[in-house]
């Protein structure tokens, strides 16, 4: 535990130094204004969004926790280190334990089905939930049926407390516990209806259980609220279009997991500390202990367990319904469509901005690993249950069959060979190789046959001469023999891949695994590892980044008409003086929203454009403005010339001097509106650069007064790829036409080349 606990420790005290510690670290490029901690009043303050998501994380991790009863010596300690580690698992794991609390569900569920056919209980109606989560089982639909039965003749227990889905429960998570002398053992519910008549079950009602908990159904309703409280706050910050942390993010995914879980968990009793007492029915017989279920650990390690367990001390809280398949359990594929849903999550912060590159880069990296990781190691399990035979089963039948005549001749009592001898060689000569009859455990065979020492220990010492068989005669058995009849003990004691210890049978043994059950694990382990590097590394980078979060991520409100309001003001104080144009800056709202993320980076380059003007010196009172920055190769074009004066840029970048600009000014003051808008590029042959952007483009649109929506020569538009910098052209479309223009990559930010491009949509008349 401590070596799990202490990279997650460190993680969370690293990424607490550096939010408070508000690093400047320099951020990543092309990132919008950002902030540190904040604690402004009107503002969602840093410390508010951590003390929101640490308790909905609390809520998820901690309070979500239904553990099974502790053991009969567990001491307090104890059981607050295992609470401990629970913790720790739900925070890197937490698909796991949403998958564990419905394989309890169908556990529980399973169970009630069992006690109502088995047992004279009368079994009270499932909850409105559990009939609509398992509509279509079969079981559950027949169950108004068979209580509307029930209801209509006599019976001598109207006064007895109907079993629920809670008893299930309570007797699945160790509950009820039978001891007579020595003897003390946890009683499932699925043990308990397998011998009925064997146990003396309390009397309880529904409310007697729920009272021995520590948490009651409006404690989870609460619970859920709170965690349902930041889904929702985080679903109106999207559609206002403001910006959350990292942090929220995962919480985010957190409450996910957390609300499923708790819907799963909503009838199992939690907080249970001692156990009941059941009592035995002397008259009836000794009970036998079968064990009903499997433990999550065992299946992911690919460990096999008999089900004839004698005592059971605790039931462990990892418990599972046992497998009904021979090659892995349905758990291993569930989980890893789990995990991987659980991983996707994470890419809604792929873009999220961070305060360096790095920090971004290891996101990504963590992402991909929180996906992939867990379900390489998942897929591994049923590759480690593929078996390959090892050798001849008849022959194999045949060498045991030579053995047991042998041994026959050494023992004390010949009379306990016969029996084992008698069955093995009915079975050999049966001709159907592949009837139930023909396919029996070897165990059943050999052990069966005497008490102790039993026949297949007796067997192993007889051929390796080990007392008291020193001095037999010599045996000709094959060469690999020994080898395989080894093998054959470790599966009949239950140790092994679980094929291999359930195909230790007749007819179908020897067999090997294509991939040895270290490899299974290495892998597992490895992936593992990986994926609990990769839960770390975004919960340390969620928490680094808040020392530098864009600026919006604090605002109670959008900001976007704020900053379109104020960019309006900016261009029209800014162009003012500039001979024969006024310019109009509107958001279309007709052609879809542009995004915060896409307004702000046009808002930036505008205002990047506007601060090259005033940095070179621009004279706003000027009657021209005129740098060698560019130089523009101008052509007069089309029909309409004589009454729009026009001119289209064919421009070739020579770079002189960079942040420089070129404008002309206009004989007749004329107004203009530039609208700004985002669109997919509806042109057939698609870029380059339009691919990589995900179709999308950023389109700015010049319109004279007046004719906006309106057929116009005026109406053309340059289609600005958001990834163009890193490809070797832009495509600059006017009037439906395209000319490529050779882009130098590197030489300037994005940001000055949409400016650039901004300005290259200026209608200037030239005269002739």
């Amino acid at each position: 535990m401590l070596n799990v606990a202490a990279p997650l420790l460190i993680s969370i005290v690293y990424g607490s130094i550096l939010a408070v510690a508000g690093n400047e670290a320099a951020p990543s490029k092309g990132v919008h204004d950002k902030v540190g901690w904040q604690n402004n009043p009107g503002r969602r303050g840093t410390w508010d969004i951590v003390w929101s998501c640490a308790t909905t994380i609390f809520a998820c991790t901690w309070s979500i926790q239904h553990l099974n009863v502790p053991g009969p010596h567990d001491g307090t300690i104890r059981k607050l280190l295992r609470s401990c580690k629970w913790m720790v698992i739900t925070i890197l794991f937490p698909e796991f334990i949403l998958v564990h609390a419905f394989f309890e569900l169908a556990m529980a569920i399973q169970a009630t089905e069992l006690v109502k056919e088995r047992t004279s209980r009368k079994v009270a109606e499932y909850p409105w939930l559990i009939k609509i989560l398992f509509f279509r089982n079969q079981a559950l639909n027949r169950q108004q049926e068979r209580d509307n039965e029930d209801n209509q003749g006599p019976h001598n227990a109207l006064q007895e407390p109907e079993w629920t889905l809670t008893h299930s429960y309570f007797a699945n998570m160790g509950g009820f516990y039978y001891e007579q002398a020595d003897t003390r053992s946890s009683l499932t519910a699925s043990q308990y209806a397998q011998e009925p008549d064997l146990y003396d079950i309390p009397m309880m009602e529904e409310e007697y259980i729920k009272d021995k908990g520590k948490q009651d159904l409006f404690a989870k309703g609460i619970a859920i609220l709170q965690i349902l409280q930041l889904v929702l706050s985080l679903i109106v910050r999207a559609t206002r279009r403001l910006r959350f942390s990292q942090l929220e993010m995962i919480t985010l995914v957190f409450a996910v997991c957390g609300v499923f879980t708790y819907v799963a968990y909503w009838y199992k009793p939690t907080g249970v500390g001692v156990p009941i007492a059941v009592t035995g029915r002397s008259s009836r017989g000794a009970p036998k202990f079968n064990k009903t279920y499997d433990g999550f650990w065992d299946i992911l390690t690919n460990s096999n367990s008999f089900t004839d367990v004698t005592v059971i001390h605790r039931i462990k809280n990892d418990n599972i319904p046992l497998s009904t398949s021979h090659m892995t359990h349905v758990a291993i594929p569930i989980l890893a469509v789990i995990s991987a849903a659980f991983g996707c999550l994470h890419l809604i912060a792929w873009n999220f901005e961070f305060p360096t590159e790095v920090e971004k880069l290891l996101w990504h990296i963590g992402i991909v690993l929180s996906i992939t990781a867990p379900v390489i190691g998942l897929v591994t399990i049923p590759l480690a249950q593929i078996v390959i035979q090892d050798g001849n089963p008849r022959d194999f039948m045949r060498d045991c069959l030579y053995v047991l005549r042998e041994l026959s001749w050494y023992s004390p009592d010949r009379s306990q060979m016969l029996d084992a001898r008698e069955r093995l060689e009915n079975i050999f000569n049966n001709p159907d190789t592949r009837c139930d009859d023909a396919q029996q455990l070897y165990r059943n065979i050999f052990e069966n046959s005497v008490t102790s020492p039993t026949l297949d220990v007796q067997m192993s010492d007889f051929i390796d001469k080990n007392a008291p068989f020193e001095d037999r005669m010599s045996l000709e058995l094959p060469e690999g023999f020994q080898r395989q009849f080894t093998r054959l003990l470790k599966h009949m004691k239950g140790n092994g891949p679980k094929k291999l210890v359930e195909n230790a049978k007749t007819n179908v043994f020897p067999q090997q695994s294509l991939l040895g059950r270290k490899v299974n694990l290495f892998i597992l382990y490895t992936t593992s590892l990986a994926y609990c590097l990769s839960r770390l590394t975004i919960m340390a980078l969620a928490l680094s980044s808040l020392r530098y979060l864009p600026d919006d991520v604090n605002n109670l409100n959008s900001d976007v008409l704020r900053k379109r309001d104020g960019f309006e003001a900016k261009l029209k104080e800014a162009t003012f003086y500039l001979p024969g144009i006024d310019w109009y800056v509107t958001v279309d709202e007709k052609h879809g929203n542009c995004s915060e993320a896409q307004f702000d980076a046009l808002y930036k380059a505008s205002s990047m454009g506007l601060r090259m003007m005033e940095f070179t010196g621009y004279d706003l009172e000027a009657d021209a403005f005129d740098t060698t920055g560019f130089n523009r190769n101008f052509v007069k074009t089309y029909a309409w010339k004589d009454k729009y004066p026009s001119v289209w840029n064919n421009a070739t970048y020579k770079y002189k001097t960079t942040y420089e600009w070129l404008l002309y000014p206009k004989k007749d003051k004329r107004q203009y509106k530039t609208v700004y808008w985002c669109q997919k590029p509806s042109w057939s042959k698609k870029a380059d650069c339009a691919k990589k952007a995900g179709n999308l483009a950023i389109t700015f649109t010049i319109y004279p007064e007046g004719t906006f929506d309106t057929e116009s020569p005026f109406s053309s538009s340059i289609v600005i790829c958001p990834l163009f910098y890193d490809q070797k052209h832009v495509e600059d479309i006017t009037r439906e036409k395209r000319s490529w223009d050779r882009y130098l990559s590197g030489l300037v930010s994005r940001e000055h080349t949409l400016i650039h491009e901004w300005f290259h949509n200026d209608r200037t008349n030239m005269g002739d």
